[in-house]
């Protein structure tokens, strides 16, 4: 009787390549996962982020910001503050003036009115000064102003690193860490806090230019007259709140 010899069993064997295939494709993409969560998480992680208590209150209308304290008179300044938070002399404003503007607002001296922009973008409405315009207006809006002033302070003191290199993701985690509401957050990691941002800038963006002429920044008005921010010897700004506070 012959004998036949049967050839392997292809079909078993193939299947059992597809599938360590298959896990090797799994376990990687797990990794990579884990290493782009990992590395989104150093970001914040390894940025100091602000951690002050304001005692204040906030309010917004359709595009402002009012930070004032609860005793502060109807005869103190109100300043306003446009902003553009790719701007390098915003960033330097800001961090020249935060701790004065933080005591003269608590001490009840003056008002202060945050107005973002986004010209810098010039028309991209992905760009860094939309991300910092959304993200600041959306934590704002929430009402929470310790987690506003600390994620002003963040986007602008960092604006190399935060305002223009990091993600909405990245963003969210931060906001998340200052204690932003969780629903914020989510807004600001899908991005639908962009909607809201650019309305705001653009708002902003043509009150200057009926204003100015033309948009630029860091513009600064008291009670509604423009004056220029001091600038040290080495040409840099230093804080605009002794200037507001002449004269009161």
């Amino acid at each position: 009787m012959s004998q036949k010899i049967k050839a392997p069993n292809a079909s078993k064997g193939g299947n059992g390549f597809l599938w360590g295939i298959i896990a090797i494709l799994v376990i990687a993409a797990v990794a990579i996962g884990f290493i782009v969560y990992n590395n989104q998480q150093h970001k914040v992680d390894n940025i100091t982020l602000p951690d002050d208590k304001v005692d204040v209150k906030m309010t917004t209308d359709e595009s402002t910001v009012t930070l004032e304290s609860e005793n502060a008179g109807d005869d103190v300044p109100t300043i306003e503050v446009f902003e553009d938070f790719s701007c390098h002399y915003c960033a330097q404003l800001e961090s020249a003036s935060s701790e004065d503007l933080k005591s003269a607002l608590e001490e009840g001296k003056l008002k202060v009115k945050f107005n973002f922009l986004n010209f810098l973008d010039r028309g991209d409405e992905t760009g860094p000064s939309t991300r910092g315009a959304s993200v600041a207006w959306a934590v704002a809006k929430a009402g929470d102003v310790n987690a506003f002033w600390n994620i002003h302070r963040l986007i602008m003191e960092e604006q190399s690193t935060v305002a223009r290199q990091w993600s909405w993701e990245d963003l969210a985690n931060a906001a998340d860490k200052i204690g932003v509401n969780g629903d914020v957050v989510e807004k600001i990691r899908n991005e639908s806090v962009k909607e809201d941002g650019v309305k705001v800038a653009q708002k902003n963006g043509k009150e200057v230019e009926k204003r100015e002429g033309d948009v630029s920044s860091p513009l600064l008005y008291k009670d509604g007259k423009r004056f220029d921010p001091p600038s040290n010897p080495d040409q840099t700004l230093s804080s605009w709140v002794p200037v507001a506070l002449e004269g009161k």
